[in-house]
């Protein structure tokens, strides 16, 4: 493997690394944030949990296919 091509893929791994950590801290505070509000009835806590956990991952989903999208497409060829 090419010296540059390891640079960039463990680039690509710090980058990845970071954007799951963020994503997982974000997620923790998020749904925190939800349960602490008492005054909010049980179902509505419940799907706004539900809604933060999909798009929390859908966040990690695109953010990823960002970060690796330049060796996916040289895999692709």
């Amino acid at each position: 493997m090419p010296i540059g091509l390891r640079a960039l893929l463990s680039l690509d791994i710090v980058a990845s690394l970071l954007l799951v950590a963020g994503v997982l801290i974000l997620r923790v505070v998020a749904i925190r944030f939800v349960r602490a509000r008492a005054e909010m009835p049980a179902h509505i806590q419940r799907r706004s949990i539900s809604a933060v956990k999909n798009g929390t991952l859908i966040l990690l989903l695109v953010g990823l296919a960002l970060i690796w999208a330049p060796q996916l497409r040289t895999f692709a060829l």
